[in-house]
Formats: C-alpha cells, sequence, structure tokens
C-alpha cells in the first residue's frame, strides 16, 4: 500500500501550490483494492481520484520512506490535490474551516459528489495556520484524520439501519460530511447550521446536487441559540417528533457544557447523538500533554480568541441525564482498527480527544 514511483526522480512545487514531476516518471498508488489513482497529467500537475489519497497518507509507505524529499512531495501533494486543482476554486473558506481540511479532506469519502464538492473550495487562507499547528506536531493530521473516519463511519452504520431519516450537524462550517451523507442515503435529510457562510456553502451544494433530488439545507444561525436553531430546523421541514441522528464534531471545544447538552435536549427519544470532545489536558500523558494545549493556543492566537477550551470525559456523558452512552472510541481504539495497528497512540491517554455515541432518552 502507498506511493511509488517506477523511475527514480526529483518532484517540486510550482508557485501555484502543484506538485509538478517530470515526464519521465509514473507516479501511481497500490491498493489491496486496487482503488488506485493518481498521475500526472498533461501538464505535470498530480491529480488524485477517489479514495487514492486516503492510501497515500495512511501509513507504512509514506512514514517510512527513506527518500524524505520524495515523501514529504507525497504527502503535500495529496493534502492539495483538491483544493488547488486546476478548477481555479473560486469559494475561499474560513481560516480554521480551511485548516480542517488541509489536515483531512475529500480523500476520506466516497461519494463522487464529495469531490465535486471540493473542487470549488479554496483553502489558502487556511495555509499559514496548517504550518503553524503542524510546526507544534508534524502528525497532527492524524487526529483529524482518525475523528473523521470514525464520525463517518458510525454515521453511516446509523443511517444504515434505515430507522433515522434527519441529520443535523451544528457547527458544520465546510464539512464534507453532510455531502457525503445526503449522497450515499438519497432518502435522508441533512441541516447544517453555523454562524458564517451558509449561504456560500448552500450555494455550492445547490451546485454539485443541481438536477437531482439531494436535500441538504444549510443555515446561518448561531448554534447557541437553542430556540433559534429549532425555529430554523422547523422552518426548514425537521420534525421534532421524529429521531434525527445530530453529528457533533469539532465543536464541543468552544461552547460551554450547558450549550453543548442544549444541542441535544431538543431531540425527539431514540435519537442518536456522534459527539468528538477534548478529554482533560490531566487524562493525558505528560509527554503527550502539551501538545493539544498549544496548537488550541495557537489556533485562537490566530484568531484573536479568547474562549476557555472546554473538555469532556466518558465518565461524564455516562452521568449525562437524558442520554444514554452507547460507545466511546479513543484515537488509539480508532487508529487499532484503522491501520491494524498502534503506531500514534499506543494506549488510550496518548490521545486526547475521543468519539461518543449517546442515544436520547427519557430523563
Amino acid at each position: 500500500m502507498g506511493l511509488f514511483v517506477e523511475k527514480p526522480c526529483y518532484s517540486t512545487f510550482n508557485n501555484a501550490g502543484e506538485w509538478i514531476v517530470p515526464d519521465a516518471c509514473s507516479l501511481q498508488l497500490q491498493d489491496v483494492g486496487g482503488l488506485a489513482l493518481a498521475r500526472p497529467d498533461s501538464a505535470n500537475n498530480v491529480k488524485a481520484t477517489g479514495r487514492s489519497m486516503e492510501l497515500l497518507v495512511e501509513y507504512d509507505s509514506l512514514l517510512n520512506r527513506t527518500d524524505s524529499h520524495d515523501n514529504q512531495s507525497g504527502v503535500q501533494a495529496c493534502k492539495k490535490a483538491y483544493s488547488m486543482s486546476a478548477s481555479n476554486p473560486a469559494n475561499q473558506i474560513a481560516d480554521t474551516s480551511a485548516l480542517v481540511l488541509l489536515w483531512c479532506g475529500a480523500e476520506i469519502y466516497d461519494s463522487s459528489a464529495v469531490q465535486r464538492y471540493a473542487q470549488m473550495l479554496d483553502l489558502s487562507r487556511g495555509e499559514e495556520l496548517f504550518a503553524i499547528c503542524n510546526d507544534i506536531w508534524p502528525h497532527y493530521e492524524s487526529v483529524i484524520r482518525f475523528r473523521k473516519i470514525c464520525i463517518q463511519k458510525e454515521a453511516k452504520s446509523i443511517l444504515s439501519q434505515g430507522d433515522i431519516r434527519q441529520v443535523i450537524i451544528p457547527g458544520a462550517g465546510f464539512s464534507m460530511l453532510g455531502v457525503e451523507l445526503v449522497d450515499l442515503f438519497p432518502n435522508i435529510k441533512v441541516y447544517e447550521l453555523d454562524a458564517y457562510q451558509m449561504q456560500e456553502k448552500q450555494a455550492i451544494v445547490n451546485n454539485v446536487f443541481a438536477s437531482t433530488d439531494r436535500e441538504l439545507c444549510c443555515m446561518t444561525v448561531d448554534v447557541r441559540e437553542t430556540e433559534e436553531c429549532c425555529k430554523s430546523l422547523a422552518a426548514a421541514g425537521w420534525d421534532s417528533h421524529e429521531p434525527s441522528l445530530m453529528i457533533i464534531e469539532g465543536l464541543t471545544y468552544y461552547l460551554t457544557k450547558e450549550s453543548v447538552r442544549r444541542q441535544w435536549q431538543h431531540l425527539p427519544e431514540k435519537s442518536k447523538i456522534i459527539v468528538e470532545y477534548l478529554v482533560p489536558y490531566e487524562q493525558v500523558n505528560g509527554n503527550r500533554r502539551a501538545i493539544p494545549k498549544l496548537v488550541f493556543d495557537a489556533i485562537m492566537n490566530y484568531c484573536s480568541g479568547d474562549l476557555e477550551v472546554s473538555h469532556w470525559s466518558e465518565d461524564e456523558l455516562k452521568r449525562e441525564v437524558g442520554v444514554q452512552l452507547d460507545f466511546c472510541h479513543s484515537l488509539s481504539d480508532i487508529e487499532s482498527w484503522m491501520a491494524g495497528e498502534r503506531r500514534f497512540f499506543t494506549e488510550r491517554h496518548e490521545g486526547w480527544i475521543e468519539i461518543a455515541g449517546l442515544t436520547r432518552c427519557t430523563p
């Protein structure tokens, strides 16, 4: 599995951030499932399709390459292949949204709709913050990748049972998950809420799903204002009496615990919640404890923010009123089932985020 070059060659970046390789080089992806493909096009720009970029950044071949130049170029080419493609994306998105997509973007998703959506995004505003955070810990993309792959796996598992046909994603930003779910599960309706750039996202989504009956509603609303969220959801067709799947990703850090609770308190019984959270720093091993703190401090400083970062734990979620804890995955758990080994997170306390599943029940 991984990247190989049939003939030795050296690659470089042009001024647009595209990866350039000589014509003589044949660049490919090799995967046990044959999901191959990243080759230079006629302009020598590497393009990747489908899930191929996921394969490049996963593990052994890239992380253990002795030729560090080709290794770094390969990783960066994959990270930029969608955002810096020849389509000249015109939709510049906020720095923090772009940061997350630079760490982990369309390469982990299955639907062609996500690939079209990704090509319409300009991630350039996130590049400076991307560099700052990666200087703190160069493998931080593994955290975001594991997080996103786990969340989409659990979401697809829930929706495949057919009992839930409504999905709510508060603080969605330009996340690709809603696009993926509504494309793969055409009978569901996805509602995304955020305070910024939702009109722009809706325009992109409408373009992606033109001439289809997919339903993804992007609504401008402050997710801390629960009553306003409920009004917006109802106006968009959400049925408050039918169970929903709520996905809370990349949000709990910036909300008070009471605000987080309010996200699911308006859901009817049997609704499902997937929530990702930052564990208390004291629960992280000493050799890793500084990494999340430094990264979050860097993001706050970059964005001139002064919010206090919130933390949750599995024990707290077990005690929460009105929800039942169904599962809790650590980064170590996710890495183990995803890669068959634990390289970055050898045990639970080496990771600093976790993903839990909850079911809404009678208090």
